[in-house]
């Protein structure tokens, strides 16, 4: 963030507009600085001095959560709630039993897989499945370059299915 600042002229901007989740998972390297600058900009809402004050109410936050799948909460946004810094709801870890006990999630898929191409099949089939692929063009490239055939052996490896419940194909 600081080359981004640093590259700006900042005589002639007058307003930088920053989005971004401070919830996100840590970076790997240095700073968190999208965190940092929202967190310092939460305790500036409460200062005594008023030119901190002024500053921080600038600051924005979207605080209603508006991701919704056919019209129910999304299990994802379920999901991240345990592991984000704000309140979570009362029920919040029901989605911990819900993908125990193998419950019918609307955004979101488990998937197993004992070897690396096992994996990479799971993958494919993933991303024919949700992004409604179809055809060898779609994803050719990826599955040469991992050397996996042809598209219909991806439908062999299924999700949601732990792998003490599956045949080995």
């Amino acid at each position: 963030m600081y080359a981004v600042l640093k590259a700006l002229d900042l005589q002639h901007v007058q307003r930088i507009i920053l989005v971004g989740d401070p919830n996100q998972l840590p970076p790997i390297g240095a700073g968190r600085p999208f965190a940092d600058l929202v967190g310092t900009l939460r305790q500036g809402k409460s200062s005594e001095d008023a030119e901190i004050k002024n500053r921080a109410a600038a600051f924005v936050e979207l605080r209603t959560k508006v991701r919704t799948v056919k019209g129910q909460e999304s299990d994802a946004l379920r999901l991240a709630a345990l592991f984000a810094s704000g309140e979570a709801t009362v029920d919040a870890d029901r989605i911990l039993n819900d993908l125990e006990t193998g419950a019918e999630l609307n955004d979101i898929s488990i998937c197993y897989w004992r070897t690396v191409d096992d994996l990479k099949k799971v993958l494919i089939g993933q991303l024919r499945l949700h992004l409604n692929l179809s055809g060898r063009t779609a994803l050719g490239d990826l599955t040469d370059r991992w050397d996996l055939g042809t598209m219909g052996q991806y439908q062999s490896l299924q999700c949601n299915d732990p792998p003490s419940q599956r045949g080995r194909s």
